[in-house]
């Protein structure tokens, strides 16, 4: 078993093991392992030079050659390019369900923290909700719009005021902007979120993680806007997964209304000082 680097000459061959993961070689650092000369297993590391942290948005080995050492010497690959690098720290986020995950990076000397229940959703079931369907047909991209959409000063603001109030979240390398959403509070004149939506993919377990979805003032029509938004960007993808993260009362109180969560893990965060 090899460690390897991963770049645009070979990506090819490990992007099966990537899952669609959005390679920006700029900001993204990658490592791959081969072993008789097939791949079997690969890593990414996102890279935010503003913050100068790093966020590692994936590690995978395939099933017949998982507690062979795979997994760690692509951290360790990955530990070692940051410290090079010079950055503050590493996050990686993960659930109770992923195999050995939270044992690898505790054994690199990583910190890991509970963030607390997640609840899992069917896209299917979600669908198929009187409550959810009545709203399908509703156009709600003048009340709300995709974060993508916003211009990068825009963004930093949205980004104040969510960690105002959630300051362990916010937008950050792993966020997906076309599939997060924000309403802007009109009564204001500052024009600041009043409702936001902050969604990751995870392509491994075939899932969208809302990691934010919070209304700033007590207009709960906003969370059926955003909801409503996201369940029209996945309305061809049946089989997807939503889990939440981190919700407010009013947002629980609306998921228990149109649904029945599927199943429910601990979701861990891990962080490695590098400073």
């Amino acid at each position: 078993m090899e460690l390897t680097g991963i770049d645009r000459g070979n990506i090819s061959y490990f992007a099966p093991l990537l899952f669609g993961e959005e390679i920006n070689f700029e900001n993204t650092v990658l490592a791959g392992v081969i072993d008789e000369g097939i791949p079997c297993g690969a890593a990414a590391m996102d890279i935010n030079w503003q913050d100068n942290n790093a966020v590692i948005t994936s590690i995978y080995t395939i099933k017949p050659k998982r507690r062979m050492g795979a997994g760690r010497m692509m951290l360790e690959s990955l530990i070692k390019v940051a410290k090079a690098l010079e950055l503050n720290s590493i996050l990686i986020y993960g659930t109770s369900d992923m195999e050995g995950l939270e044992q690898l990076i505790l054994s690199q000397n990583f910190e890991t923290f509970s963030e607390g229940f997640e609840e899992v959703y069917s896209t299917g079931d979600l669908l198929a909700s009187k409550q959810i369907a009545r709203f399908m047909n509703n156009d709600f991209s003048e009340k709300s719009r995709k974060l993508s959409e916003f211009s990068e000063a825009e963004k930093e603001n949205i980004n104040k005021k969510i960690i105002r109030y959630y300051p362990s979240l916010g937008i950050d390398g792993i966020t997906d902007e076309t599939l997060s959403f924000v309403i802007i509070d009109s009564t204001k004149d500052s024009k600041e979120a009043g409702a936001v939506l902050l969604c990751h993919r995870e392509q491994e377990q075939k899932s969208v993680i809302v990691d934010l979805l919070a209304v700033f003032s007590e207009d709960v029509t906003n969370i059926i806007a955003l909801f409503i938004r996201l369940m029209q960007s996945l309305s061809n993808e049946p089989d997807t997964k939503i889990s939440f993260l981190a919700v407010n009362s009013k947002v629980k109180e609306f998921m228990n209304g149109v649904a029945v969560s599927q199943e429910g893990v601990m979701v861990f965060q891990g962080i490695y000082l590098l400073n």
